[in-house]
């Protein structure tokens, strides 16, 4: 699994070529939205994943039902966003590509946030941990200085 932060992405349908535009690692906000309480900040962006099956479709091409969770976690550990849907691998396909839409981004205090990618199949209880993709939120100087 790979998975990137942008402001947008793109699909080519001619070749099936995917794009993405504005990496998104790092958020610079002003310091009046840090406080005592989680504060949603107007960033649309996506979270862009590529699935890939780990059996090769040699030994079972069978549909794969996936629920995939993405979390976003600030720098004390509290999960401020979940994004969780399930998804098909048909029969016979190797990747599943996601473009997972956030409106805002939460948050608390300036520090790494990290949204963390974590999947399980459609007879499993428990979600496994698949990776990570990690933003810095840094507080701006305060203006006239």
């Amino acid at each position: 699994m790979w998975a990137l932060a942008c402001r947008l992405s793109s699909v080519d349908q001619q070749k099936n070529n995917v794009s993405l535009f504005e990496i998104v690692d790092q958020v610079n906000l002003p310091a009046e939205v840090f406080g005592e309480v989680p504060t949603a900040i107007s960033l649309p962006h996506e979270v862009v994943s590529q699935w890939r099956r780990l059996v090769s479709t040699k030994v079972d091409d069978r549909e794969l039902l996936i629920d995939i969770a993405i979390e976003f976690v600030d720098p004390y550990g509290k999960i401020l966003q979940r994004a969780l849907a399930t998804y098909s691998i048909t029969g016979g396909k190797r990747r599943l590509r996601i473009r997972t839409g956030f409106p805002v981004i939460v948050v608390t205090r300036p520090g790494d946030y990290v949204y963390q990618m974590s999947y399980k199949l459609a007879h499993e209880e428990d979600f496994h941990s698949a990776g990570s993709i990690y933003m810095e939120v840094t507080q701006l100087p305060p203006q006239g200085t």
